[in-house]
């Protein structure tokens, strides 16, 4: 009777075929694993980024550097910048009581993150320079010393009773009915590094009576020189004088938190940057 099967030979040949074909469907997969776990860290990083830069150009670019008063930017150095970041802007809903120096703010519309905090905010107010026959307005400055919320305003509508110090009677008489109010506060932009060892980009609050708040995380993990600023004048050159910066340079560079093996062996932590020029406001431009 004739029997058919396989030969020993046709077996091995049969078998070395399979594990060629299986090594190779596995290094395809490996490979594209690889490639996938690699974009995906990528991407978070850059995510990491825009995030940072988003931050910092919402509070930066309401900055102004040339004001009477002032320049709003602190503290200018190459990792970290310290600036009066605006918190809130709010309308005045009666003319400043000047015996108890007392300004009282509608509450709608107040425009920005929150609410006034005595603890953390001083205060900017657009009044008249001098009589009212003199067209010139400046910003006043004034420390908030107290807050106080109710029906305060005319009408018996919703409103903020904030005292005040740091200005004069005369000064605060040129604030009038529908004034423009500022809430600022100090922020400090930095990069720290945290207990386990890697870097952010981080701000602190500052608070008065306490000084700096503790760092904040914002963005990260940065590399160790993550972040840069560079403060520019009208030309285009660097510049170290406050009143003199048109605009902010904000270099970020950021890490992966996991290490990605390559194709060619080995394993590497990947990196990649952002790099944005900030203008601020009310500063003259070539």
């Amino acid at each position: 009777m004739n029997r058919h099967g396989f030969t020993l030979i046709e077996m091995v040949v049969s078998l070395t075929l399979v594990s060629l074909v299986a090594a190779a469907v596995g290094g395809v997969v490996v490979t594209v694993q690889r490639f996938y776990r690699e974009q995906a860290e990528r991407a978070a990083i850059s995510a990491n980024l825009r995030e940072g830069v988003s931050a910092l150009e919402m509070d930066l670019r309401g900055l102004d550097a040339v004001d009477s008063l002032g320049s709003e930017l602190i503290r200018m150095e190459q990792t970290s910048l310290t600036v009066m970041v605006t918190r809130s802007v709010s309308f005045l809903c009666e003319s400043p009581d000047l015996t108890r120096s007392q300004l009282k703010i509608g509450r709608k519309p107040i425009l920005g993150l929150r609410l006034l905090d005595p603890a953390r905010d001083s205060l900017l107010i657009w009044a008249r320079a001098g009589a009212d026959s003199q067209p010139d307005n400046v910003w006043l400055r004034a420390d908030v010393h107290s807050v106080s919320y109710g029906r305060v305003c005319p009408g018996n509508s919703p409103g903020i009773a904030v005292g005040l110090g740091g200005v004069s009677a005369t000064e605060l008489a040129g604030a009038r009915l529908g004034t423009v109010v500022r809430a600022y506060q100090q922020i400090r932009y930095l990069l720290y590094r945290s207990a386990d060892g890697r870097w952010w980009l981080g701000a602190r609050e500052w608070k008065k009576g306490l000084g700096w708040t503790t760092t904040q995380p914002i963005a990260g993990p940065l590399a160790l020189r993550g972040l840069r600023f560079k403060y520019f004048d009208a030309t285009g050159s660097q510049t170290a004088r406050p009143e003199r910066v048109v605009a902010i340079g904000v270099t970020l560079v950021g890490v992966g938190t996991s290490r990605v093996k390559r194709a060619l062996g080995g394993a590497e932590v990947l990196q990649d940057s952002l790099i944005t020029l900030i203008a601020l406001r009310n500063n003259p431009r070539r």
